[in-house]
């Protein structure tokens, strides 16, 4: 890592900045394995991943945080510890996992990219992977993705670090779905450890890793 990340400052993307942040997950998994399995059509893909990553976005429940590092060259969504027994006027943070945003629109991108079959065989197959998340309270991190052009360089370290150690100073635990095997030793290194794997769709679909951060 170039001293010029280690000493880049981490943004917190306002509502201005994310577009940018769009395009940069956009562009950050447009050949990631679970979204070619997602959109096979490399057309079609490249047109969906922006509504798809705006999507995903609006998803995430009140009090996440939206963050990215080098002028958004690598971005992260992290949504915030949830409690089972949370009440709808708990503080932000707190709320229950039904209490996320409307799937509507996600649904809508599978629809109008795949038609309407293939989108809810591929929507049962990503409600498996969500079935696997813990139930016990921790900082979910929902996407991080870095430029194709800024890869290689330490932008995802740089990126998460400071969140993670936020979670070991306050004793929360963290959780993360890897969809490509290749950064399974990145999250390692960050003190992820592997809990699980799941083929979607068949056994030659996409591998997903499910990995916990205890607090340190």
């Amino acid at each position: 890592m170039s001293q010029q990340i280690e000493d880049a400052e981490i943004e917190s993307v306002s509502p201005e900045r994310r577009a940018m942040l769009v395009a940069t997950l956009a562009d950050a998994f447009g050949a990631d394995p679970l979204h070619t399995w997602l959109f096979p059509d490399p057309v079609a893909r490249a047109a969906a991943m922006p509504r798809w990553m705006t999507a995903m976005i609006d998803l995430a429940p009140e009090g996440a945080a939206l963050e990215g590092v080098l002028d958004l060259a690598c971005g992260a969504v992290w949504h915030p510890p949830v409690r089972a027994d949370a009440q709808p006027d708990d503080q932000p943070g707190d709320q229950p996992e039904n209490q996320h945003g409307d799937p509507s629109a996600l649904i809508a991108v599978l629809v109008d990219t795949l038609g309407e079959t293939v989108a809810w065989e591929r929507l049962g197959e990503l409600g498996r992977m969500a079935a696997e998340r813990p139930e016990a309270p921790h900082w979910y991190l929902g996407l991080v993705g870095t430029r194709s052009g800024g890869r290689g360089q330490g932008l995802a370290t740089r990126l998460l670090s400071p969140r993670l150690a936020e979670c070991d100073a306050n004793g929360h635990d963290a959780y993360l779905e890897s969809t490509n095997p290749r950064n399974v030793s990145l999250y390692e290194r960050l003190g992820f450890e592997t809990t699980g794997t799941l083929n979607l769709g068949s056994a030659d679909g996409p591998l997903i890793t499910t990995m916990w951060r205890p607090a340190h």
